[in-house]
């Protein structure tokens, strides 16, 4: 019984450390050319991956080749900010990633209709 308080001590601070450890501010990525650099190395395995960027890398093909089909609503909306984003700011560097991991593009004009929509 005495030891109830520090088990849910250190799975608060676990929990708020997991949640907490991977979100990721999109506009400070894409208005930081250092970040926006390692970002873009890390997703076409050029470079070492920020913690972040390796777990977004794990699941770029599924979101492109699926249209994110995995993800809950906000991480579907957050993926859409974010890649708009991306592809608004640096068109070429989108499409290089996307050719990365969607060879030959297969999936590109689905994934950009799944991108314009606001569901």
């Amino acid at each position: 019984m005495k030891y109830y308080p520090v088990i849910f001590i250190f799975l608060t601070v676990f929990i708020i450390s997991v949640c907490c450890q991977f979100y990721v501010n999109v506009d400070e990525i894409l208005n930081n050319k250092r970040l926006l650099d390692a970002y873009a190395k890390c997703y076409l395995d050029k470079g070492p991956c920020p913690g972040p960027a390796r777990q977004g890398k794990r699941k770029l093909a599924d979101v492109f080749r699926t249209n994110c089909g995995k993800c809950t609503k906000k991480e579907k909306q957050d993926t859409r900010a974010a890649i708009r984003k991306l592809r608004q700011s640096k068109p070429q560097l989108f499409l290089e990633i996307f050719e990365k991991y969607d060879p030959g593009s297969k999936h590109l004009d689905s994934f950009l209709t799944w991108l314009n929509k606001n569901d």
